[in-house]
């Protein structure tokens, strides 16, 4: 498999999607990003203390796609800021969904698809 290394500038956009992710959980959420020519995953989790002495850790992934990350790497910084903002409502989204996290739900792990809008406000631009 070829070595895949990103430009500084590429890199720095991915910093801004870890950010982006992180803005979204809860302040003690650990947040990483691991790139390879297949695209990027992001992983993310938790500790929730539920009652004294009785802990869980919730997680949450997803992938972003190389066509993604390359729509991402070449928009403009205000089409940036706008699919950042867009990340971090689908984030907050998805784990607020009933479906993924009940209220009283401790050590769960949701793994999500990244819908194409959120990259692209224009998702039909992704299938043509």
């Amino acid at each position: 498999m070829q070595d895949h290394t990103f430009t500084e500038a590429q890199i720095a956009c991915l910093r801004q999607l870890e950010e982006a992710v992180k803005e979204a959980l809860p302040s003690h959420a650990v947040v990483r990003v691991e790139s390879s020519e297949v695209g990027s995953n992001v992983y993310a989790w938790w500790i929730v203390h539920a009652h004294p002495g009785v802990s869980r850790v919730n997680s949450f992934s997803f992938q972003l796609s190389p066509q993604m990350l390359q729509a991402y790497f070449h928009q403009s910084t205000d089409d940036r800021a706008r699919t950042l903002k867009r990340l971090r409502d689908w984030t907050r989204w998805t784990l607020d969904s009933d479906d993924c996290t009940p209220e009283d739900a401790l050590g769960f792990d949701v793994s999500a698809f990244v819908p194409r809008w959120v990259f692209l406000a224009d998702a039909t631009e992704l299938q043509r």
